[in-house]
């Protein structure tokens, strides 16, 4: 048997098998496939990774997914270091933006009824832009919400290597969120 004819063979036996396991015939994007992307408006920034807008003309809070900035507001914790910094670069993003907006995942609400999405500034992703600048770390990784986690890991790879905003301590980030007793008291932020 010669080695056309194997690899002819090979090719006919599993072909079936390859092409059944392609999802062509349902509608629903594939995990790394971006959905339609939807414009917002009147948008105010409530922290570095929510804000607020008009979707479909209903107000509605949107958290951005796959990320975690530090906290300005919260109720259990003091005001973290670089909140204010991350708070303010999602403002300056959405502010000189022309066009803003939103791509679902697969899940379209958090359990305290939130939109969750990712954003887009003039086309450019916003998550991807407050994790190279470390203004954000990967986090709330849950299914199926997962389509851009690898591109997002990649990014934060990279500020971390340039020990860029939260990465400029060590373990000031932490799996749970961030650790301001991590931080030395005379060590300002080099942001």
């Amino acid at each position: 048997m010669s080695q056309k004819t194997i690899h002819t063979t090979i090719l006919s036996i599993l072909s079936p098998l390859i092409l059944t396991s392609c999802n062509t015939t349902n509608n629903t994007p594939l995990q790394n496939e971006p959905s339609e992307k939807i414009p917002i408006h009147s948008v105010s920034t409530i922290d570095g990774d929510t804000i607020q807008a008009q979707v479909k003309g209903k107000t509605e809070t949107i958290r951005l997914l796959l990320i975690d900035t530090p906290e300005t507001n919260h109720p259990n914790l003091a005001k973290q270091p670089l909140a204010e910094e991350a708070k303010h670069f999602t403002h300056l993003q959405i502010k000189k933006a022309k066009q803003i907006e939103l791509e679902y995942d697969q899940s379209k609400r958090d359990k305290y009824g939130r939109l969750l999405a990712y954003i887009y500034v003039d086309g450019k992703c916003l998550q991807e832009a407050l994790l190279r600048n470390g203004l954000a770390r990967v986090a709330y990784v849950y299914e199926p919400n997962i389509r851009y986690e690898y591109e997002f890991r990649s990014i934060q790879k990279e500020a971390q290597k340039k020990k860029a905003g939260v990465w400029q301590w060590d373990r000031y980030v932490q799996p749970n969120g961030f650790d301001t007793n991590q931080i030395p008291k005379s060590q300002p932020s080099r942001y």
